[in-house]
């Protein structure tokens, strides 16, 4: 059963990959095909050699932005 749940966590991880690398998917879309958070995303591509678009700065300002919102 536990093989099963890696395989399709695997592959959901894979097509949202191929589709942020194609340009269909965004980054925030990408995330929510493989099931990650952005901070889990952006190492998860950066693994299989794909640079993320979003760049550190605004990511922190985000993250900062969502502190002041909670």
């Amino acid at each position: 059963m536990v093989a099963v749940r890696d395989l399709v966590y695997k592959g959901r991880v894979m097509l949202a990959i191929e589709r942020y690398k194609a340009g269909e998917a965004s980054l925030g879309k990408a995330t929510e095909l493989a099931g990650l958070s952005v901070g889990d995303m952006r190492p998860t591509l950066e693994r299989y050699g794909i640079k993320s678009n979003l760049e550190s700065r605004t990511y922190l300002e985000a993250l900062e932005n969502l502190k002041k919102a909670w």
